[in-house]
């Protein structure tokens, strides 16, 4: 059986992978996997699970750099 500190290890490689994702076509399932990770340490050590902060999805992000274009260019 693995340990708490292999499952942590494991959910940090797939965030690693998530960073270095093209698109979130694979960032998003492999954070999800490393949420998977964290949540079997957590059980292992007898904790409740432990929650990532999830970041905005792809259409908010574009939704955010677009307002901050148009609206930058207003000001000039």
């Amino acid at each position: 059986m693995k340990t708490a500190a292999e499952y942590r290890a494991m959910a940090e490689e797939c965030f690693k992978w998530a960073r270095e994702a093209q698109d979130d076509e694979v960032r998003v399932p492999l954070k999800q996997l490393a949420q998977v990770w964290l949540d079997a340490a957590s059980k292992r050590d007898g904790q409740p699970p432990t929650r990532t902060q999830p970041e905005p999805d792809a259409a908010w992000q574009k939704l955010s750099k677009f307002h901050m274009t148009t609206s930058t260019a207003k000001r000039f």
